[in-house]
């Protein structure tokens, strides 16, 4: 939803913009409204979702044309793999997660920055100009989101990588480069939140190791998660495909192991940043992690596939191909689940109930507060992951708020309610009793009438 719908006005730190800047979004703080402005209804968030999956797309085809020219794919198979594995990471559960929470549009650009950054850090020659952009591409992606920073690591560890496996020198000191300009510009950006907003930083400090571990975990789970559901079933079954494709891509050529030890140094690297932040391992956060992952999984197996023509190597790569149109099909099944039966339908209907509970208040007689209680979240059953994908209004109390703004502005019969205030209360607390000048809705029932 959007914070502050009316008076909206690019380049203006205001409603949710402002919370971007005092978390140390800047970028994002500056671009939010300029993306908003033209959402009027629940209709149009369909726009800014489609402009964040955009970006991600953009991240992906920077970093698999790089690759492809840097590595010097020529096999069909081998260039067939790389767009397979396109295709899995736009449709894995992360990019879903983080592009259908229309919010964290702007926060996005994050990914392509620390991507063009990476790039830039493998250029064999790279003079004075060519640092500075380096650096101001970090600068930019920690200002834009800073757990999005670790996939800048991901096209130099691959570079190192592909240069051990043709026995060429590559100079380390760039990663070590790459990696101190990401730890200045955390630090820059934590003193910043520092200086505006104190108390943010709450959020971040006081967890226990035993928390952060268990964090990491968690995050590393999700990163190799081919699946919307979560389950020790499926799980274990994505677990056995990744081992299973490092396994081939090591029997295809024992010199992968370099390619494949930077990427697992690209994943460790996403998961470090994403656990020093503020505690929050949901898809969202893992989307790092889950792109390092297959990402790098697809350039291992890219490189494994374009070398090599005897018969026991043409079986393992028909093998590996294989799985990879099978795992291509799961994520399309997955996703189109995801999409329709827990993106849309439930933020359709989501839409129509609550016009539907404010459309009822014109019966009423004319108040000035109405309470409002929150339904709990739904984890699991049909709607999906709803805490994950898709967030409701009826779940979440400041996204309610931007909705009931949002759907306030939208329709012109609704203006009666321009002035009340709502006040909002917990799932778990009861409501009220009813008085003569105190209105209630209850979201945790179905309106009769959800038909607008």
């Amino acid at each position: 939803m959007v914070s502050a719908v009316q008076g909206m006005k690019p380049f203006i730190i205001q409603g949710h913009a402002e919370t971007e800047f005092v978390t140390g979004r800047v970028v994002p703080a500056f671009l939010f409204d300029l993306v908003w402005s033209g959402v009027e209804s629940i209709q149009d968030l369909f726009y800014v979702r489609v402009l964040g999956l955009a970006v991600v797309v953009t991240a992906v085809l920077i970093f698999q044309m790089w690759f492809v020219t840097y590595a010097r794919i020529k096999s069909p198979l081998a260039l067939a793999a790389v767009g397979i594995f396109s295709f899995v990471v736009l449709l894995s559960p992360s990019v879903l997660a983080t592009t259908t929470w229309a919010q964290k549009t702007t926060q996005l650009l994050a990914l392509p920055l620390a991507i063009l950054a990476g790039v830039l850090t493998t250029f064999r020659k790279l003079h004075a100009r060519g640092w500075c952009a380096v650096i101001a591409l970090i600068f930019l992606s920690v200002f834009c989101y800073q757990h999005f920073v670790a996939a800048a690591i991901l096209p130099v560890a691959c570079a190192w990588g592909v240069n051990k496996f043709r026995l060429e020198h590559f100079a380390i000191r760039r990663l070590f480069f790459l990696l101190l300009m990401i730890l200045i510009a955390l630090i820059a950006n934590v003193l910043f939140v520092r200086l505006v907003a104190p108390d943010v930083l709450q959020r971040v400090s006081g967890r226990s190791l035993s928390n952060r571990a268990a964090e990491a975990w968690d995050v590393l789970g999700k990163g190799g998660h081919l699946f919307v559901r979560q389950s020790n079933s499926l799980i274990a079954i994505s677990l056995v495909v990744i081992l299973s494709l490092f396994a081939i891509c090591l029997l295809l050529n024992r010199k992968l192991i370099f390619l494949f030890a930077g990427v697992v140094f690209s994943v460790g690297c996403a998961i470090a940043v994403t656990i020093g932040g503020d505690g929050d391992s949901s898809y969202r956060m893992s989307l790092p992690t889950q792109f390092s992952l297959w990402l790098g999984l697809g350039s291992l197996i890219s490189l494994s596939l374009d070398h090599g023509r005897q018969r026991k190597i043409l079986i393992l790569k028909g093998l590996a191909l294989t799985l990879l149109i099978c795992i291509s099909a799961i994520t399309v099944r997955d996703s189109q689940n995801t999409l329709h039966g827990r993106i849309s339908t439930p933020n359709t209907r989501d839409w129509a109930e609550l016009n539907c509970h404010l459309q009822s208040l014109q019966s009423a007689a004319v108040s000035r507060e109405v309470v409002v209680r929150l339904a709990p979240i739904e984890i699991g059953g049909s709607s999906g992951v709803v805490s994950e994908i898709g967030l409701l209004a009826r779940h979440v109390e400041w996204i309610f708020r931007d909705q009931l703004a949002l759907a306030i502005d939208s329709d012109e019969s609704l203006g009666f309610l321009n002035g009340t205030e709502f006040v909002v209360i917990d799932h778990d607390e009861e409501l009220p009793t009813r008085k003569t000048d105190m209105l209630t809705i209850d979201l945790q029932t179905t309106c009769d009438s959800a038909n607008w």
